[in-house]
């Protein structure tokens, strides 16, 4: 099972972030088996609404990515950014949310109170290079994986769309066949 991850930023001010983001997990085979990257900026060109896109895919995400630098972005009918909408759409569904904030010696004003909501709610890691933010988001991911996989009883999660078809009856049968000679 391939875990979703939402990346939500700026998208002029975290351009290449984002790309460093999709790059790495993308590229790597360990990250790569467990977690699909979303970034709006990569799916095609459709007539699908935006709006609608981008909230599908939140609310269909397991993860949710946000970057928080200087510039707060657009302001939406809503009187928030989209990614404040995203983030708030997302933390009422699930709590997978990791944060990070880019260092900056000037914020907008929205973004402080941004980072303030966040931190009511989330622990947030600051970042200064991309190499920072991409060894912070590994770590997250990896510790989310530890969560689901070890801590939560690998063996009795129930595997989406599989069947006994599924089963390689050899080692089946090699299994029950030990157990019976150690009894």
């Amino acid at each position: 099972m391939a875990y979703k991850v939402f990346i939500s930023s700026n998208m002029v001010e975290f351009k290449e972030e984002r790309e460093a983001i999709v790059s790495t997990i993308e590229n790597d085979d360990f990250l790569n088996d467990f977690f699909k990257v979303f970034v709006f900026e990569n799916i095609p060109s459709s007539g699908q609404s935006p709006n609608d896109t981008w909230r599908k895919n939140v609310l269909d995400s397991d993860i949710y990515i946000g970057l928080i630098g200087s510039e707060y972005g657009t302001i939406l009918d809503t009187g928030l950014s989209p990614t404040e909408t995203e983030y708030d759409l997302f933390n009422e569904k699930s709590n997978e949310v990791f944060i990070f904030i880019k260092d900056s010696v000037k914020r907008d004003g929205k973004i402080e109170k941004f980072i303030a909501k966040i931190s009511d709610n989330h622990i947030y890691k600051p970042f200064g290079t991309i190499e920072v933010l991409i060894k912070e988001i590994k770590k997250s991911l990896t510790h989310f994986l530890h969560n689901q996989i070890i801590e939560n009883d690998f063996d009795k999660r129930i595997i989406d769309y599989s069947s006994s078809k599924d089963i390689d009856m050899d080692c089946y049968n090699l299994f029950f066949k030990s157990v019976n000679n150690n009894s």
